[in-house]
């Protein structure tokens, strides 16, 4: 079984990523069983969209 790699974007800008996205699981460094987060990953098998402001045209 390979370590699957999850990133993140969020729309908070008080977040330190880093930091927020280790104390989510109960192993250090962001490992729990098979699955390792890493918010700044450069190429995630999966990407949490955490409370993410998407792009609004404006109107007309």
């Amino acid at each position: 079984m390979t370590e699957k790699i999850v990133g993140m974007i969020t729309s908070y800008p008080g977040v330190n990523q880093s930091d927020w996205l280790c104390q989510q699981t109960p192993y250090h460094f962001g490992k729990w069983g098979n699955i390792r987060i890493q918010a700044n990953h450069p190429q995630p098998d999966f990407l949490l969209l955490y409370q993410f402001d998407f792009f609004k045209p404006p109107k007309k």
